[in-house]
C-alpha cells in the first residue's frame, strides 16, 4: 500500500534568537519550522526537500538533536537516505555555517510512515 502523500510547508531562515538558536553556528542563520506547519498526523516523515541558501553548509536536526547535513547551502536536494521520521510536536530545523547574504528557504514534504516504521 502506498504512502499516503500528507502535504508541504515552507519556511524562510532567521537570525538566531535565544528561542531558535544556531545550533552550529551561533551567528548563522537558521530555518525552524513552527508546529502548526508541520501535519497533524501523530507521527509522519520527511521523504524530500529543497533547501536554497547564501551558500556555506548546513546541519539539520529534530529538536536538539543532529540528524544529517546539507554540503551545499547554495542549493540543495535534500533527500535523506533514510526518511526523517517524526511524532508530532517534534521540529525540524535547518542551522546554517554562515549568516551572510540572502535568508535560506526550506521545503519540506511529508507522507504516513508504512506501517511498523515509527
Amino acid at each position: 500500500m502506498p504512502n499516503r502523500n500528507l502535504g508541504d510547508t515552507f519556511a524562510e531562515g532567521i537570525a538566531p534568537t535565544a528561542g531558535k538558536p544556531n545550533l552550529y553556528n551561533a551567528t548563522g542563520w537558521v530555518v525552524y519550522f513552527d508546529a502548526d506547519t508541520l501535519p497533524a498526523a501523530e507521527s509522519y516523515e520527511v521523504w524530500h526537500g529543497a533547501a536554497r541558501g547564501p551558500g556555506g553548509i548546513f546541519l539539520v536536526y529534530i529538536d536538539t538533536k543532529f540528524f544529517d547535513v546539507g554540503e551545499n547551502g547554495l542549493i540543495n536536494r535534500y533527500e535523506p537516505t533514510q526518511p526523517m521520521f517524526l511524532r508530532k510536536g517534534q521540529i525540524p530545523s535547518f542551522h546554517w555555517s554562515i549568516n551572510t547574504g540572502t535568508a535560506p528557504k526550506v521545503w519540506l514534504y511529508f507522507r504516513e510512515p508504512e506501517v511498523g516504521r515509527i
